[in-house]
């Protein structure tokens, strides 16, 4: 199966829950940081939910380099030309001319091989752009700001209470340079919160866990990005630690349908968690890749333990409570297996 057939089945598996996706009839959304990896899904997504459910949504996509952006999603424009592109870096604040009534906030660097890079990346996007996409937008009619967040905002949270609620929090070290992504997410949510109370802005966020699926970057920098790319080019994965964390890998199509239903169901003031329950060892993750999903490949797991090509806070658990959003009316949809068989599958190579 293709790339397209397998986007295909992602968006029907989307559209196919029951949500109340009337709310986004003749609806005008906004995403911020169109070229990144969940915004381009939340993109293709929900032009598929208005196409099959002829709701006349426009959607609206930012991004500080307009032609690389448009170039993305050329196919897209000419199927759907209520889809249009606005050249804004966020670190400025700029006139809006458009009614906005759904904002996805998802403009930020969150590929540790980027903000190691430039700390910046992550950090200003989460806090000077929120503002200011704050103060460009007060005048709009929103039903709701989404600022996507990530549930590495609970820091150090001891693993006997994991997995946690949306109200446990850990320490992170403000002064380690690989804590500027976490800590911008924590400030970007305490600024929307914030300014929506100013503005009377309705806000939501969502924290999801680690996001996989077609179109992942294999220098993205974290040990999932690795075996994506491994198993694609047919070689071997290399572990470059002892893989004991336990790490959440949710498929990007279960991913999106959370955020969606948090953006047109989710109550006013209120944080999300969006996770797997399935929670395993990295090293695990690689074996049952190369053994169980593809042992086709003939591949092996190779442990060469060195220095880290980028530094991130490491955590030896991830794992959150995720009965708020399924309250919502949200459930995973797509298993471990299931979702790296299609990743793999969507890159098309030997």
């Amino acid at each position: 199966m293709g790339k397209s057939e397998i986007l295909h089945e992602d968006y029907k598996q989307v559209i196919s829950r029951e949500y109340p996706w009337s709310r986004l009839k003749d609806k005008t959304v906004l995403i911020t940081g169109g070229g990144g990896f969940l915004a381009g899904h939340l993109i293709r997504t929900l032009i598929f939910i208005s196409e099959q459910c002829d709701y006349g949504l426009k959607i609206i996509t930012t991004s500080r380099n307009i032609i690389q952006t448009a170039e993305k999603y050329r196919v897209e424009k000419k199927q759907f030309p209520h889809l249009s592109f606005v050249e804004w870096d966020l670190l400025s604040n700029q006139k809006f001319d458009f009614d906005v009534n759904f904002i996805l906030h998802t403009a930020s660097a969150a590929s540790p091989t980027v903000f190691n890079a430039d700390p910046t990346s992550a950090i200003l996007p989460n806090t000077v752009g929120t503002i200011n996409l704050f103060s460009s937008l007060q005048s709009c009619q929103i039903d709701n700001f989404l600022f996507m967040s990530t549930s590495g905002v609970y820091g150090f949270v001891p693993d006997n209470e994991r997995p946690n609620k949306e109200n446990v929090f850990g320490s992170l070290d403000p002064a380690l340079p690989e804590s500027v992504y976490l800590e911008s997410k924590r400030m970007g949510e305490t600024i929307s919160f914030a300014w929506g109370k100013k503005f009377g802005i309705p806000v939501t966020t969502v924290r999801p866990s680690i996001s996989y699926g077609p179109g992942i970057n294999f220098n993205d920098g974290r040990s999932f990005a690795d075996f994506i790319e491994a198993l694609v080019l047919r070689r071997n994965i290399i572990l470059e630690s002892d893989g004991m964390a336990y790490r959440n890998f949710c498929y990007v199509s279960d991913v999106v349908a959370g955020i969606i239903l948090v953006l047109i169901n989710g109550e006013n003031g209120e944080a999300y968690n969006l996770a797997t329950d399935t929670e395993i060892k990295i090293k695990d993750l690689a074996f049952k890749l190369v053994n169980e999903v593809f042992p086709e490949k003939k591949l092996s797991v190779i442990f060469k333990q060195g220095s880290p090509r980028t530094s991130r806070v490491e955590f030896s658990r991830t794992q959150v409570d995720c009965n708020k959003i399924r309250d919502l009316g949200w459930s995973e949809m797509v298993g471990l297996t299931k979702g790296f068989k299609r990743t793999v599958e969507s890159y098309s190579v030997g």
